[in-house]
């Protein structure tokens, strides 16, 4: 939506928003990454995943790097610099790559260290 507006072009026929919705939606999406790193954090204290990992205390730096993939992702949204399709990006972004590897490293020392 961003690249639409910035480049002048009308509003999207298939969709049900506007180009004047993009602060609603910026501010939506921000609040979504939040409660999605909130909802992760309290996953990784709740007592019934305690017994699924051996050391559930590594999972907490999961945390920080959610935050910051969102941070990110929505800071080149705004810029206009996101392709139209974010699964996409992430799944070719080298530094959403490297934050999933980081994931997964993370999610290896918490069921095996």
């Amino acid at each position: 939506m961003v690249l639409r507006v910035s480049g002048g072009l009308p509003d999207p026929v298939n969709r049900d928003y506007r180009a004047a919705d993009l602060p609603v939606l910026i501010a939506l999406a921000a609040a979504a990454g939040c409660a999605a790193v909130v909802v992760l954090a309290l996953y990784i204290a709740s007592p019934e995943q305690v017994v699924l990992y051996r050391n559930h205390g590594w999972l907490y730096l999961a945390c920080p790097l959610l935050l910051y993939w969102v941070a990110r992702v929505l800071m080149l949204s705004n810029r206009g610099e996101l392709p139209d399709d974010p699964v996409v990006f992430a799944l070719t972004d080298p530094t959403s790559l490297a934050i999933a590897a980081l994931s997964a490293a993370i999610i290896a020392a918490a069921i095996y260290l």
